[in-house]
């Protein structure tokens, strides 16, 4: 064997590992795309589906084909989303009836359930129980500790 031949080889392997990684990353994307796709899709109150000559071919209004992968995917999630109606917000107007202008009222609801409560006390009674050991880390460490955060 030449060692043409075996740098043309080791080239086609090289070539085929790099194709290959290729796909499974653009595997991965694909799929983070259409992931968060379908998320805002379930989030939606109103889908719109535009049925250009592009999207679908179609004899029948309710039957069709389509070529594109993209597609196919929207149109079989749409038989599997959520039908929700969105809490709207209420914003009273900003004007009385007499016309009269009124501060602009809106409140938006928190969730903080998650969160631990954090006091000033807290924060002096670990400064001074460590204040021989003045480091940030140690400190946030110490109160995490005693929080039971992780």
């Amino acid at each position: 064997m030449s060692i043409a031949y075996l740098v043309v080889m080791k080239m086609a392997q090289l070539q085929r590992m790099i194709i290959k990684k290729r796909n499974r990353s653009t595997s991965h994307v694909h799929m983070i795309l259409n992931s968060a796709l379908m998320k805002m899709m379930d989030k939606t109150e109103c889908l719109l589906f535009i049925d250009s000559p592009n999207s679908l071919e179609t004899s029948d209004i309710k039957q069709g084909t389509t070529n594109s992968e993209l597609i196919y995917s929207e149109l079989l999630m749409t038989q599997y989303l959520r039908r929700t109606k969105p809490e709207r917000m209420h914003i009273r107007s900003v004007f009385s009836e007499s016309g009269e202008y009124r501060e602009l009222a809106v409140a938006y609801d928190v969730d903080i359930s998650h969160m631990k409560e954090l006091t000033i006390k807290d924060i002096k009674d670990t400064l001074k129980a460590e204040k021989n050991l003045f480091n940030g880390t140690y400190i946030l460490d110490e109160i995490n500790r005693k929080k039971g955060i992780h």
